[in-house]
């Protein structure tokens, strides 16, 4: 059924949008040179009137670096296993702690299922998982965060989460755990405050978590 909609949809649509190189690449092949023409790129983005009067707040007495995710961690799209593994390496071998280190998880979509894999790897008093804020809220919590973490597997190659924009203009420091072949990591390697590991490879994620 979804595939007659599309059909029916490029057939008949003047222009057909997508929002990732990838995405209207393969349309444009899908549907051969005499529609290829239809098939127009605009990216995600974001809106600078959200940002208005947000800027970083002073750290006060904390002391503690704060790695945020902000939004769904949906499996197996953005499976943060190879994360709660990396985390779990480091404490192990001493290079992070409670003290020194706080990632935060904020509304992930799934706390039921990444809770007992905290409480298992012994990771309670390092990562915590959080509801959901307001909008202007989670953004000035991304703007404050030492760093920020963006998770996208290969199922999701084609696609670019939309808080990459957002992390992007909030100027914190990103470590993008996507595949390299990905829509998501080609743009994110064009980023200067962005260091990039592999979706997945816990040993790659731990070089620039500690």
């Amino acid at each position: 059924a979804h595939g007659w909609v599309e059909r029916l949809t490029v057939l008949n649509a003047t222009k057909v949008v997508g929002v990732t190189p990838s995405a209207v690449e393969l349309y444009r092949t899908r549907y051969g040179e005499e529609r290829a023409h239809k098939v127009v790129l605009i990216p995600n983005g974001y809106d600078e009137r959200s940002f208005a009067g947000i800027v970083r707040r002073p750290r006060g007495t904390e002391r503690r670096r704060k790695l945020l995710h902000s939004g769904l961690l949906e499996p197996p799209n953005r499976d943060p296993t190879a994360l709660f593994q990396a985390l779990r390496a480091l404490k192990a071998d001493g290079s992070i702690s409670a003290e020194s280190l706080h990632v935060l998880l904020r509304g992930s979509g799934f706390d039921g299922r990444y809770r007992g894999q905290i409480e298992a790897l012994g990771l309670g008093d390092i990562v915590a998982l959080e509801p959901l804020v307001p909008y202007r809220e989670a953004l000035q919590e991304m703007v404050d965060a030492d760093g920020l973490l963006l998770l996208q597997g290969p199922t999701c190659n084609r696609q670019i989460p939309a808080k990459a924009y957002e992390y992007i203009r909030a100027g914190t420091p990103i470590l993008s755990i996507s595949d390299p072949a990905g829509d998501t990591a080609k743009l994110m390697s064009r980023v200067p405050q962005c260091t990039p590991a592999t979706f997945g490879d816990a040993d790659r994620i731990a070089m620039f978590t500690a």
